[in-house]
């Protein structure tokens, strides 16, 4: 029981999307000041199914081929890249607040700020 309340003093719930993804920071630890995207699955990152998705803020942000959705690039803790996908409002916000460049189908860039 206090290996799960010490991982979960780690996150700080930055963003809850209504209906999608959580976005915590990380506040100690090795990935300390790094970002994680968590689905409704688990309360934290490190309880939901996929475990934990730390947002990788090295890549683009990209609009699919329909327009739709958007492919947020994510690692988790041992270095394995993929992406998840995100509804636009996710996806700007994480743009504007981590300073990823976003990218529409044609990888046109998205000119962005955050409004608080």
């Amino acid at each position: 029981m206090q290996k799960i309340q010490k991982q979960t003093k780690r996150w700080k719930l930055l963003k809850w999307f209504d209906g999608g993804h959580k976005i915590f920071e990380c506040l100690t630890g090795a990935f300390e000041g790094a970002f994680a995207i968590a689905d409704d699955s688990g309360k934290y990152p490190h309880l939901t199914e996929d475990g934990t998705l730390l947002i990788d803020e090295s890549r683009q942000i990209r609009q699919d081929a329909e327009g739709r959705t958007f492919s947020i690039p994510v690692c988790n803790p041992e270095g394995k890249m993929s992406t998840t996908v995100a509804w636009f409002p996710e996806a700007s916000w994480i743009a504007a607040k981590l300073k990823i460049e976003l990218v529409d189908k044609e990888g046109n860039a998205y000119v962005l700020r955050l409004v608080k």
